[in-house]
């Protein structure tokens, strides 16, 4: 009996310490062969969204935005992502590998938009680059201010399977047999 308790409050315990968790940080733009920095004008995070706004790329040349994605733990990272631009593709970078994955991209003439349910396999402690790439702006401003909007983050851990647990309970259970037979073999 005590064995059966003291496996379920592992199970919780490993519950309750295992949430999971995404950071999403360092947003960068850059616009132009010349590698021209873009000013960050706001950057907000909260635990299911982020959105960085840039001010004054310039409407004829490429752009590139990119943010820095860590995990807590290894699993599907699931989001939905949109731009104030018309033309423009998303890759997730696997930092370690340097395999980057292209997840979808956009076109629409003087119209912005985005996708939802985008995902990657993600693995915890790998810093990933979260990449939107860009080109020229169709509505012939002079300057432009771009935001990417990143909600719906989600991370769905993979879970651990039940022998982990069933073996975890039968350990502790033949150590607690084991300190019995010690004593009762000292006294």
């Amino acid at each position: 009996m005590k064995r059966i308790i003291t496996g379920m409050v592992l199970l919780l315990v490993s519950a309750f310490t295992s949430a999971a968790s995404v950071t999403i940080s360092n947003p960068t733009a850059v616009t132009g062969a010349s590698n021209f920095p873009v000013s960050l004008t706001s950057f907000a995070t909260t635990d299911t969204s982020a959105v960085a706004t840039f001010i004054g790329l310039d409407t004829l040349q490429s752009f590139a935005v990119e943010m820095d994605v860590l995990t807590s733990a290894t699993g599907t990272l699931s989001f939905d992502i949109s731009t104030t631009v018309d033309e423009w593709t998303v890759s997730i970078l696997n930092t370690s590998t340097n395999v980057a994955t292209v997840l979808g991209s956009w076109w629409s003439g003087g119209l912005f938009g985005g996708f939802t349910g985008l995902t990657s396999e993600v693995e915890a402690g790998t810093v990933y680059k979260l990449l939107v790439f860009g080109d020229e702006s169709w509505d012939g401003n002079a300057g432009r201010d771009i935001t990417v909007s990143l909600s719906n983050i989600e991370l769905s851990e993979v879970p651990l399977p039940a022998a982990v647990w069933l073996f975890g309970s039968v350990l502790l259970g033949g150590l607690a047999m084991r300190r019995k037979k010690r004593l009762a073999a000292v006294a």
